[in-house]
């Protein structure tokens, strides 16, 4: 399963439109008011008051594979 597909399952969108310069993917939670952006810099930023659970850290974890932010 691909990275959106497992933030689409969460309930976050892709968001390929960004104002920031910074960011090479972002995922949205409209629902929760929260965002997690993937920057350029190879961090990650996670916006609102979500709780990390397991399924949200795997999702994360396999954007950062399909990024190759991984050696």
């Amino acid at each position: 399963m691909t990275a959106k597909e497992m933030f689409k399952k969460l309930g976050y969108e892709e968001r390929t439109k960004t104002n920031s310069k910074v960011c090479i993917k972002s995922y949205i939670n409209y629902k929760k008011s929260n965002a997690i952006y993937f920057d350029y810099d190879k961090s990650i930023r996670i916006g609102g008051k979500e709780i990390i659970t397991m399924e949200l850290i795997q999702a994360i974890n396999q954007q950062v594979k399909e990024l190759e932010w991984l050696r």
